[in-house]
C-alpha cells in the first residue's frame, strides 16, 4: 500500500513551489510520510483560525475554499494542494476549506517535513522565503 501511495503522490508533491527546489531524497523522505484521509461533502478540512500543521494534497475530488467571512475564493480539484505554509510556518489557518465532492487527500505533517529538511539548513531558509511571500499573497486574498 506504502509503495502506491508513494507512486501516486510524487507527482502531486512536485508541483508544489516550496517542493520543487528538494533533493529527490528528501522529497522521498516527505512523500514517504504521508497519510491518505477521506473527507465526505460538506465536511470541514480546514477551519480559518485554528492552528495549521499539516497540508493538504487533492488526489481526488473537489474542495471549496472560503474567507473566515465565508465568501468563497475558489475550488479545488484533483491534483491541487493547500495549507503548504503549515508546514513552514506556526500559524493559524487563513481560509476555510470545506469537502464538494467526496475526496482522498494526502496529508503532509510539519513535524515530518521540518524533519526531513532539518539536515539541509540553506534549503529550509530558502523554502522559508518561498512561504514568507505566499503568506503575504494569501492574506492579501482572504482579506479582499
Amino acid at each position: 500500500m506504502q509503495e502506491i501511495l508513494i507512486h501516486a503522490s510524487k507527482d502531486h508533491i512536485e508541483k508544489v513551489e516550496i517542493f520543487k527546489q528538494l533533493p529527490e531524497h528528501i522529497l522521498m523522505k516527505v512523500v514517504a510520510h504521508l497519510r491518505s484521509e477521506i473527507f465526505l461533502p460538506g465536511d470541514v478540512i480546514v477551519s480559518a483560525g485554528t492552528p495549521g500543521n499539516c497540508m493538504f494534497f487533492i488526489y481526488h475530488g473537489t474542495v471549496a475554499v472560503f474567507t473566515p467571512q465565508g465568501r468563497e475564493i475558489c475550488h479545488l480539484e484533483d491534483g491541487a494542494h493547500f495549507g503548504e505554509l503549515a508546514l513552514v510556518f506556526n500559524e493559524t489557518r487563513v481560509a476555510n476549506v470545506v469537502a464538494v465532492t467526496p475526496c482522498e487527500l494526502f496529508v503532509s505533517r510539519r513535524s515530518d517535513f521540518l524533519e526531513a529538511i532539518a539536515p539541509f539548513p540553506d534549503i529550509k531558509e530558502h523554502l522559508i522565503s518561498i512561504a514568507t511571500e505566499r503568506l503575504y499573497q494569501t492574506q492579501q486574498e482572504t482579506t479582499e
